[in-house]
């Protein structure tokens, strides 16, 4: 299989365009775009209803577009059958075939093809050799594991050599311990042999943790796309920035330049103000959105000195959630609760040394705030 992985990053294999989907009167997916470069794992991320499951339905070919064209390597595929598409899915069910052994389940998509037996019994050799099963090949799919029979599925996606890889949430039925393996596995294989596949997950730590490129959706449509950092980082709405791991959110406004150059002063409409970074779209007046992250908050106690700060809050510890790498307080300040999130000694036997009712201070530099538009 090693052509597989002969490919220019820089080719589209798959693009959407202006593609729409309306079940009656209701708009499913809404005027989607999209663009996958050879060799990426792209994920479609987002809450149940939003849309990324249609969309991949109908990439896969199972739903045809209201609106709007597909086009998989150069082709236009927008009302072809999926037999006719050249791609491999794997289901979140696996649907694997419980009389046939695993070496048989594998096989099945080339003996729909035609491919010569020889040629075959080699093919399915391989792949279930690049997934770790080269001898459970007589087994039945009762006879393994969980994780051995999301490999077999994916055993069966890759062997017909698909110009893409489809994954619909292929981990959900997976214990967290085994999910965790399995998205390095499920990466490892993709980079391995240079497939291009698009993901349909709502875990985000599985999105940010797999794909070269997220595009989060919402209500039928694209919210933001870009590397995991970025969507993380750079939040560009408050969707995007609520859904993408946990932040503290405050809408206020910009008022005026500080001080110190390079910063601009945004005053939250609970009466704190925080220094932040200039950007050409921020200008004052405007009504936006602060975002801190729990991670990004310097949590120590307190001097009474927080409330003439920027920058800082005085707070009182509502509730510590010790989760052994890391500690989560719950924090109440006048205006409203916060989350904070402090890594945890290596070396430590107790969580960071807080307790339930002490009055704290909270800090952050200009770098943690992330502005974003409020929608």
């Amino acid at each position: 299989m090693a052509e597989l992985s002969n490919a220019q990053p820089s080719e589209i294999v798959l693009r959407l365009a202006g593609v729409q989907k309306y079940f009656g009167s209701v708009a499913a997916v809404e005027n989607v775009e999209l663009a996958v470069q050879k060799n990426q794992l792209v994920t479609l991320l987002g809450p149940s209803g939003c849309g990324k499951t249609t969309t991949l339905r109908m990439i896969a070919g199972f739903e045809f577009p209201t609106a709007g064209q597909i086009v998989i390597d150069g082709k236009d595929v927008t009302y072809t059958p999926p037999n006719k598409r050249e791609i491999g899915i794997v289901f979140q069910s696996y649907s694997l075939f419980p009389h046939l052994r695993v070496s048989d389940n594998v096989a099945y998509g080339l003996k729909r093809r035609g491919v010569p037996k020889e040629e075959r019994v080699q093919r399915v050799r391989e792949a279930l050799q690049l997934v770790d099963l080269g001898q459970f090949g007589d087994r039945l799919p009762n006879e393994l594991s969980g994780g051995q029979q999301q490999r077999v599925a994916l055993a069966r996606a890759i062997v017909i050599r698909p110009k893409i890889l489809l994954l619909d949430e292929p981990l959900s039925a997976l214990d967290a311990k085994l999910r965790q393996r399995m998205r390095l596995e499920i990466r490892h294989l993709q980079r391995q042999i240079g497939m291009t596949t698009v993901l349909v997950t709502h875990d985000q730590e599985e999105a940010l943790s797999m794909s070269d490129h997220i595009v989060v959706m919402n209500k039928g449509n694209v919210e933001q796309e870009g590397t995991p950092s970025s969507i993380y980082r750079q939040p560009k709405t408050s969707f995007v920035a609520s859904f993408i791991g946990e932040t503290n959110l405050f809408k206020g406004e910009i008022v005026h330049a500080a001080n110190v150059d390079g910063l601009l002063v945004f005053r939250a409409d609970c009466g704190f103000e925080a220094c932040i970074r200039k950007a050409d779209n921020l200008e004052p007046g405007r009504q936006l959105l602060l975002s801190l992250r729990p991670e990004t908050l310097t949590i120590s106690p307190s001097q009474g000195e927080a409330e003439a700060s920027p920058n800082a809050l005085r707070g009182t510890v509502a509730g510590i959630n010790y989760l052994g790498a890391r500690t989560v307080f719950e924090i109440k300040t006048p205006t409203r609760d916060l989350m904070v999130s402090v890594q945890n000694d290596a070396g430590s036997e107790a969580p960071v040394a807080f307790v339930e009712g002490q009055t704290i201070r909270l800090s952050w530099t200009p770098d943690a705030c992330q502005i974003v538009e409020i929608n």
